[in-house]
This record gives structure tokens, sequence and C-alpha cells, in this order.
């Protein structure tokens, strides 16, 4: 059975908070977000916005300390949140990946890559030893890691970090998933090793026919990779949009400021440009727009009262004052 409107993932009014000595904090607030099958959607904002919690909560992978207080989580009709635990073990890996973040601490050091891979074989597809080891050395293989016949036997630290990336590409793609999420895929890797990384994940989309989301900061990552985008800020979505017409017309604050924050090729560039001021605490998070203590347009009412996410044109929506009423539907 299909997703709605043949939406093959989609999240509903999703909430997650964090149990601490100050009490709960609230990581994730209300976020919504459908990925068709054969896309990219793109997850982008800073660092603490709660692009990673919303993906860990969608595979259920959140710390004991992590909840989810209410929302849907639904894959190809189904509900995530109703399975139990042996089910859900038995979807994540095999219908959904996880390329997880920094793939240095991700791997375990004391197992070789071709036991990691195994690992997966073993669980989800039931091969055998001997059959494990040629389907690892076909992983690495397919994801370009080079004399995979020998790297087979190494240990990550033995492997650069563009070729631990790959490795955990090959373990998310053993089962051939129908969605892949790639939590900030690139981080830590030179320009060089982050485009391979990003023609990978492209090439093997379009031979498998995956969806991805891809979870990032980065809004030059976005532009080569994505068709729609969701910006996150404070654990809330604040502007939706296919990424053309979010680079043509950028229509919330903090927005603007990512984009303005991009490096510039141009020869007369300035020193980059940063965002003013700082992400909010969870627990001070104010009645209004988290944003607004930062946002150069700020209006007046933006300090007590949230505004919406509301559409202003067809796939297009923006949670901001400045927008209010200007053709949403």
């Amino acid at each position: 059975m299909g997703g709605a409107a043949g939406a093959l993932l989609e999240v509903r009014d999703l909430h997650v908070s964090f149990d601490t000595e100050a009490g709960a904090v609230p990581a994730v607030r209300g976020v919504d977000l459908r990925v068709q099958r054969g896309e990219t959607l793109a997850v982008v904002g800073e660092s603490g916005c709660g692009k990673s919690v919303t993906a860990l909560a969608i595979l259920r992978l959140l710390d004991p300390s992590g909840r989810i207080e209410r929302g849907a989580v639904r894959f190809d009709g189904q509900d995530l949140l109703g399975l139990s635990e042996p089910e859900m073990r038995a979807l994540r890996g095999r219908r959904i990946g996880m390329v997880f973040q920094e793939p240095m601490t991700s791997l375990n050091p004391v197992f070789t890559v071709g036991d990691q891979i195994g690992e997966v074989l073993a669980i989800h597809r039931g091969l055998g030893k001997r059959e494990r080891r040629a389907e690892a050395i076909r992983l690495l293989e397919k994801v370009g890691i080079p004399a995979a016949a020998e790297r087979v036997d190494q240990y990550p630290h033995e492997m650069s970090g563009g070729m631990k990336q790959r490795v955990m590409i090959a373990i998310a793609i053993a089962c051939e998933p129908e969605v892949l999420i790639a939590d900030e895929p690139t981080t830590a890797l030179d320009v060089t090793v982050q485009a391979q990384i990003l023609d990978l994940l492209r090439a093997l989309q379009q031979e498998m026919r995956m969806a991805i989301v891809l979870i990032t900061h980065n809004l030059g990552v976005v532009a080569q990779f994505a068709q729609r985008v969701l910006v996150m800020y404070a654990g809330k979505i604040v502007e939706r949009s296919d990424v053309a017409t979010l680079f043509r017309e950028p229509l919330h604050p903090y927005t603007r400021a990512l984009l303005r924050a991009l490096p510039s090729r141009s020869a007369h560039a300035e020193r980059l440009v940063s965002i003013a001021g700082t992400v909010p605490s969870p627990l001070e998070y104010p009645p209004g727009c988290a944003f607004c203590a930062r946002c150069p347009d700020v209006l007046p009412r933006c300090a007590d009262d949230e505004p919406r996410l509301e559409g202003v044109e067809a796939g297009h929506a923006v949670a901001c004052w400045l927008h209010a009423g200007t053709g949403a539907r």
C-alpha cells in the first residue's frame, strides 16, 4: 500500500524532546515532511536546529533520554511508530538505510570493514560467510573503492576519511533500500572528496531508484543535489520550497542569511558573511518567532506571536510575518 498521494515517507506534526537535569527540552517542534519515490529532499539548517534528531526519530534511534512526544511517521503506508522493535529492526537497514554523521566514529574500530558490511548481509539477507565476503567486495567496488578484495580485510583506521564514508554508504545500500537518509555525508571531507561522494550518491540513486533525505548545513550541496528543500530553525520548518525557487526567491530572513553566508567564487568577494547572534537555547525559546532576536527585518509582533508555515504560492511556504496573507493557499 502506498503512502498518501504517492509519498513514500511521510512525517506529520513530529515533536521530539529530551530529558535533561533542567527538564524536558524540545528538539523538534511540529515537523512535517514528505518524500516521493526517487526524489531527493534536503533538510538544511545550522547545527542544533533538529535536522539529525528528525532523522533519528524517523528510524526510532533516539538515545534513551529522547522521546517522540507526538506525531506520525508513515513509510509506504505503514505506521512506523506503531511497530514493535523487532519489526522496526527488520525494516531499518533493509528498506530504509542511513549514512550516519562522522564515519570515523560510526564504524567499529575493532572489526574489518568486510565484517561490518557482512553483518548487515547476515541480518537482512541471510547470507553465509563466503557469500557475505563476496558481496562485501562487490559493494566496495560499487561505491568506488579500488582494490576492494584487499580493502575488505582492512580496519577503519587504515582508510582515509573519504574511503570510510564510502564504506558507510556500502553498508547503507547493502539491501537496496527504498529510502536513504544521508546525515551530513560530506562534512569533514575536502572539497574534491565531497564532490566525489555526492556524485556517488547521485549515481546510486539513479541505479537503485531510491529516495534520498539529505541532511546538511551546506546550501551549496543542496543546490547541486536536491529537488526540494526544507529549511529548519530551532526545531521547526521555517521555509519549504523546490530548490530553484528557494535560490531565486528566498522568503524567510533566516534562509536569506544562510544564502548570504555561502562562499563566493568572485575574485572581489569579501570575507565570509556570518549570521549575527546565536541560536536560542531550547530551554529559552521565545513565545514568538525563534529567529526574531537575530532577524534584520523583525516586526513588533515577532517576539510574542509565532508565525505558522503558510503557502505563498504553489509548493512554496514560509513561516514569517513579513509574508502573512500574501497569497497563502
